[in-house]
């Protein structure tokens, strides 16, 4: 399901698109949960964010998430990292400096994410359990992680899911 655009996602781009001048992503850093295809985190980086830091728990989408960004031109503020939210998130965001591996956080990633002033989810919990585990990782990476005045959108399509019991 994260390899293509949602609803969510649309209207985060929308989002960032819109903002009145002096408010954009301009200089920020952003973090991108659940990116997918990386659009809401390529959107703040062509709309000039210091750094985009695009999270994903599929190493699959973060090589689309890659690719995309090379094909968008805006690969040099993108930055590609796993994020499990089912998972401890301290152990993942704290890289051992012998940390070598594609998509594994390096010490200067963690710094940048000190910086994170706007975390973006689009779409990126599409089941219960999925859901209470952003919701504590949103409240982890506020509280713990990002700059202090940092602040999370999300944004999610209404969807019925009937299952039989």
């Amino acid at each position: 399901v994260g390899l293509q655009v949602w609803a969510g996602g649309l209207a985060l781009c929308d989002w960032l698109a819109s903002k009145r001048e002096g408010s954009s992503p301009r200089g920020e850093v952003v973090l991108d949960l659940g990116c997918g295809t990386g659009l809401q985190g390529i959107a703040a980086a062509a709309l000039g964010c210091d750094a985009a830091l695009l999270t994903d728990a599929s190493e699959e989408a973060l090589a689309l998430a890659e690719q995309n960004a090379e094909a968008n031109g805006v690969q040099r503020a993108c930055f590609f990292r796993l994020l499990d939210w089912t998972r401890p998130l301290r152990p993942q965001l704290e890289p051992e400096q012998s940390s070598s591996g594609r998509f594994l956080w390096t010490p200067q990633d963690a710094l940048a994410l000190s910086r994170a002033t706007l975390i973006l989810a689009g779409d990126c919990a599409y089941e219960d359990g999925l859901t209470a585990h952003l919701v504590r990782t949103l409240k982890e990476l506020l509280s713990q992680f990002c700059h202090p005045q940092a602040v999370a959108l999300v944004a999610a399509e209404k969807r019925w899911n009937f299952e039989r019991r």
